[in-house]
């Protein structure tokens, strides 16, 4: 018995000490990979699950990028206008693409958008990995506070995954809320997620299941799955939400991606929503003449030429619609 006792203790220590190896050098190898325009931009929030800190600001330079220096004003809000101004005021809502943490203030889609006309006054929020449930979420507690005139919302492939809990491929490290049966439920993260904020070693294996998971979502055939099929339903339901909500404001959305472009489309048109369906298209038009909208391989997300060739799409199809 003690024997075994012993071997146990020494297998322990054997896991302990690998562990510990291991995580040193992690440690060691994750130093060179800090983006230090990304230097950490969100906190916990006990509604939303996290949010964009509020009057933040940061200023660096990697290599792929340059400098660039991110900001917020209030409640986290990339961009905040006058309320009180006579301006049309455009509420821009969106995930990661819309907060924009890789381009500096002045470049983002949303900027370029105000600066075509000295007419339009722009608000915009956007915090990374958000779903359609969190966004109106923000939608909800800001529309009296702005009263704007239009409401742009960036939609991405990922919001029906992140719309729907069996899909979810990844949790920020903190509740998400999810609306089932109508209510709005929080679940919180895995085990790993929570450990992961702490050691680099977990946060390795939990990205290389998230790889798996996020390629799993990527096959074609996943439309065809129940909770797909449940977690489109979900989003459809939660767009019906946001045209309760407005009421009569005009509203527009676009997506980032064609992937699951159809659904967003067809759920904004069935609560008679505007929606731009071509940004992916002049983003890709772009791409295949070689011009680099993003900075792949270590970011997907536009930099600040994408955000010029969006912001020029969405102009486009604003431009003769926004009158005052």
């Amino acid at each position: 018995m003690k024997k075994k006792l012993q071997n146990i203790l020494v297998f322990t220590l054997s896991l302990v000490f690998i562990f510990i190896t291991l995580e040193i050098v992690f440690r060691c190898l994750s130093i060179s990979h800090n983006h230090p325009w990304n230097p950490g931009t969100v906190e916990q929030s006990k509604e939303l699950g996290w949010k964009t800190i509020a009057d933040f600001s940061h200023q660096g330079t990697w290599e792929e990028i340059g400098t660039v220096h991110y900001s917020t004003t209030y409640d986290g809000f990339r961009k905040f206008g006058d309320t009180a101004t006579q301006k049309i005021k455009i509420l821009v809502i969106g995930d990661s693409f819309t907060q924009a943490v890789n381009v500096s203030d002045e470049d983002t889609y949303y900027h370029y958008l105000q600066n075509q006309s000295s007419s339009i006054e722009v608000f915009a929020y956007g915090c990374g990995s958000y779903g359609t449930l969190q966004e109106f979420m923000i939608l909800d507690k800001y529309l009296a506070v702005i009263k704007p005139d239009l409401v742009l919302w960036q939609f991405c492939p990922n919001d029906i995954y992140n719309n729907h809990y069996q899909l979810e491929p990844r949790i920020f490290g903190s509740p998400r809320p999810y609306l089932i049966n109508h209510e709005i439920v929080y679940f919180k993260p895995s085990w790993i997620k929570l450990l992961a904020k702490k050691s680099k070693l977990l946060k390795f294996v939990d990205n290389k299941i998230h790889r798996m998971l996020v390629k799993k979502l990527n096959d074609p055939s996943i439309i065809n799955d129940t909770s797909f099929v449940n977690a489109v339903n979900t989003t459809q339901e939660i767009i019906g939400m946001i045209k309760e909500r407005i009421g009569n404001t005009p509203f527009v959305g676009f997506s980032v991606g064609t992937r699951h472009q159809q659904f967003f489309k067809a759920a904004c048109q069935k609560s008679n929503l505007g929606f731009i369906d071509y940004v992916p298209a002049k983003i890709s038009a772009a791409r295949k003449k070689g011009i680099k909208i993003n900075d792949m391989p270590h970011d997907g997300h536009w930099n600040e030429t994408g955000h010029a060739i969006a912001g020029l799409a969405i102009w486009t199809y604003l431009k003769d619609k926004i009158s005052k």
